[in-house]
This record gives C-alpha cells, structure tokens and sequence, in this order.
C-alpha cells in the first residue's frame, strides 16, 4: 500500500498556474465599411480557473528529474523519469517511475493515462524494494476530473487489488479519493524558487487505511506550470509508522537523461 501512496502524489501533476492564451478573431465586410471585432478564446486544453495548458504541462517522453528527499530513511536523492506509450496489464499507458523497479533496486512506477484534456485515469503500480515485486491495481480505473477545479473538488472511491509476489491478488480494498484545492504559494525547493506554485492535497478515506471507519490520510503537493511537481509532503495523518517526510526538486527535467 505504501508504494501506491508515495507515488500517487502525481495524478494531479497536470495542475498549474499559467497565463491563458489569447486569440484574435478579425471578421470583414461589406462594400462600404469595414467592421473588426476582438474576442478573446482560450485553447481546449487551457484549464478555466488556472490557465494552464494540459498539453504543455506534460514532459516529452523519456524527461527525467532529480527529487531530494527527506524522512523516508531512503537515498537522499530520487530520479524520476516520464514515459509514454508502454504496455501494462493489457493497456498502453503513461509511466512515472520513481527511483529504479529493476529487480534488487527500490523504486515504484505509477502507470496513467490522458484520455482528454484535464481528466486523469489512473490504473495502478509496481513497487521493487529489493527481491520482492508488488503490484497494487485498481479493479475499475481511478478517474479524476480537473476542470471543476477549485470549486468542484474531483473524487471517486475504488477497489485496490494488491499483489505480492507469487502470493494471490487481493480482494478489492475499497478507498476514496479526493483532490482539494489549497492556494497558489511561492515556495522554495533546492532546484530554486517557484513564485506561483499551486498547493493542493490529496485526501484518502477508507477501512482499509483506518477500519474504525474514522480519520483521513491527506497529504501536500506543490505544482508549477514548468515542472509537473516541485514538492510532495506526507505527515503524521498517515497510519504506518516511519514514512512521513518530503520529496522535493532538486535538478528540473531534462530529455534522455542517463541513470535513471
């Protein structure tokens, strides 16, 4: 279960805070005059409340960052890699890999995809922490709609199969999810300051994550039009014991980078 919440901070990557863009409508006519009209439109893909654009928002395929962590009592820097078009589980989908899913290594991958612009489908994760492969999926896809974002906060529960190793699957463990707006923040991480980052937290419920069917596990993200995440905090409200800290950005993405 921890691999799914470590890297399930991306799903809203696609977030941020850019300036819309603006098109000129010009209409001409008649023989005698000339009338000229200005409107202004913003492209499908530019999120109404935000102004980000979906499309440029997403990194090109194989563009690769470097997270500084601290807390989880892992390595004190973690690569990320973005990727597009791989198969898993019958589908072609998108990957964030974070550190590395070769066997021996420690690392989780989040698999994803991007049916229209502003809606995320998630479909699950593998996880190697040493010898031991996990895979944690969802029996129906998690879809999550941005657009009403701030006002109409997207959540759905689903079932989460889990899957380790040469053991059987897992029962669907049913688990809402919900994105919630926070603000637009200037924040500082050690790849430099970001004046205009967008917080917002991801909160989950469930008996699987608290069987007295009260509490909710929420943690923090901070988004930015140039990177799709700059920080991911998770605090005391999750119920394992250790894993609170923070991953934050410490070199910006780069194309094909080696390593990782």
């Amino acid at each position: 279960m921890l691999a799914l919440l470590l890297v399930v901070s991306s799903l809203a990557a696609a977030c941020g805070d850019d300036a819309a863009t603006t098109t000129a409508t010009v209409t001409t006519s008649t023989t005698t005059s000339t009338t000229t009209t200005t409107t202004t439109t913003a492209p499908a893909d530019v999120h109404p409340a935000w102004g980000a654009s979906w499309e440029d928002l997403w990194p090109d395929s194989d563009a690769a960052a470097t997270y500084r962590l601290g807390g989880f009592g892992l390595p004190a820097d973690l690569p990320v890699r973005f990727e597009t078009g791989v198969e898993w589980r019958g589908a072609t989908s998108d990957r964030i890999i974070a550190g590395s899913t070769l066997p021996g290594q420690m690392g989780a991958a989040l698999y994803l995809d991007r049916p229209e612009p502003w809606v995320l489908r998630l479909t699950g994760v593998e996880a190697v922490a040493g010898a031991e492969l996990q895979v944690e999926y969802f029996d129906e896809p998690l879809v999550l709609d941005l657009r009403g974002l701030p006002a109409e906060p997207p959540s759905a529960e689903v079932g989460l199969v889990i899957k380790t190793g040469e053991e059987p699957a897992s029962e669907p463990h049913l688990i809402t999810y919900r994105l919630e707006w926070v603000g637009i923040e200037a924040l500082d991480v050690a790849a430099g300051r970001f004046p205009d980052a967008l917080h917002m937290q991801v909160v989950m419920t469930g008996e699987y994550l608290f069987p007295d069917g009260e509490g909710s596990l929420v943690f923090d993200m901070w988004l930015h039009p140039e990177q799709l995440i700059l920080k991911w905090e998770m605090g005391a409200s999750l119920p394992l014991a250790g894993t609170g800290g923070t991953v934050g950005l410490r070199a910006a993405p780069s194309p094909n980078e080696e390593g990782t």
